[in-house]
């Protein structure tokens, strides 16, 4: 959040109320004033400072508890992404990076045919309705078990991916080529998909599983380091005991970060020596700091899930961890840090079984 912003608004608040009594006084000395006036008045001059204090405090945290709830609302927004069954999630996944074509246009296609029901049936053959023509000529084996199935859930999703993958074009063209029926629907759902998945979600390490991250440190919270007192801005998250339950035999170093939102990925050495990359789209940008090694190139596009940096104690650390900050952008095309919070831990997946 931009530093400033408190600021202005406990100043516009002050300006307000200043306003406000002004107005007040004045209506209290022409007409109430040969009543009560000169008491009134006289009250609230004597108090006007610690009127004008409670009620900039007061619009303070106003103002700061209802960006916190926007912020909340966002995330979840962005957990709808989760009622794309797990067993779909992944196959729309894999087929997604075997023919190189957007998860959301799948997740598009499976979610309008069939509302990823694979007991769905209608025209053509698989719960996703293709023509046995295409079938034919794109038909994949997404298991690997060197049999497909129409009745096979990742069967279904190559087969798509790969026909896809034959058309030229945008998202738009492909769907628009493709003999699918309702390309509106399809297309509709397609731009949502999309617009989730610039919104930040889950933390690095587990994506949507909160159990395998504890935070050591949480936004704002006031440390002292090197004997100076320091405002974190950020969230530091180390793995937790079931992490490390279903990792045996390996280290936190091992543990890789993820990306938590679309975007393009830049990888830098911070003053104190840590790595770090930014993950930037049009909307926000999330650091991760202190890695041990980068994975993902500089300067290339990632979407999520895929990864960015092992967990490290790279630069001023005082052990493994990832630092995490998140940013949104502004009016005037900056950059203000907000509380990562209400994004790494959503309540919508608070105790939700993956």
């Amino acid at each position: 959040m931009d530093e400033n912003r408190p600021l202005q608004a406990t100043k516009n608040a002050i300006e307000k109320t200043d306003n406000l009594i002004g107005d007040v006084i004045g209506i209290a000395s022409s007409k109430v004033a040969p009543v009560i006036g000169p008491i009134l008045v006289n009250i609230i001059w004597k108090n006007k400072w610690k009127i004008l204090l409670l009620n900039a405090v007061t619009s303070f945290f106003v103002i700061f508890a209802l960006e916190a709830i926007a912020y909340q609302v966002l995330a979840g927004t962005r957990g709808l992404i989760d009622e794309i069954p797990k067993e779909h999630y992944e196959c729309i996944d894999k087929a997604s990076r075997k023919y190189s074509q957007e998860f959301e246009l799948l997740a598009s296609y499976g979610k309008v045919i069939a509302d990823f029901d694979t007991n769905h049936s209608g025209n053509g053959v698989g719960f996703l309705e293709i023509s046995q023509s295409d079938w034919d000529k794109y038909e994949a084996d997404g298991n690997n078990n060197n049999e497909i199935d129409y009745d096979d859930l990742c069967d279904n999703y190559f087969t798509l991916s790969n026909i896809l993958s034959d058309f030229d074009g945008d998202a738009k063209k492909k769907i628009n080529q493709y003999s699918y029926s309702k390309k509106n629907e399809v297309y509709e759902q397609y731009q949502m998909y999309v617009g989730l998945m610039y919104i930040p979600y889950g933390n690095p390490i587990g994506l949507n599983r909160s159990d395998l991250v504890t935070v050591s440190s949480g936004f704002n919270v006031v440390r002292v380091i090197g004997g100076k007192k320091d405002v974190h801005k950020g969230v530091d998250i180390v793995l937790s005991t079931k992490w490390y339950q279903e990792n045996i035999g390996k280290g936190s170093t091992d543990a890789i970060n993820r990306a938590i939102l679309t975007g393009k990925v830049s990888n830098f050495k911070d003053r104190n020596g840590a790595l770090c990359s930014y993950i930037t789209n049009d909307y926000f940008k999330v650091l991760y700091c202190h890695c041990s090694a980068f994975i993902a190139k500089d300067g290339s596009s990632v979407k999520y899930g895929d990864p960015i940096c092992f967990m490290g104690n790279t630069g001023f650390s005082t052990g493994v961890h990832t630092h995490i900050g998140i940013y949104e952008k502004n009016s005037q095309g900056g950059w203000n840090l907000i509380d990562p919070t209400p994004f790494l831990f959503s309540t919508n997946f608070y105790g939700k079984k993956q």
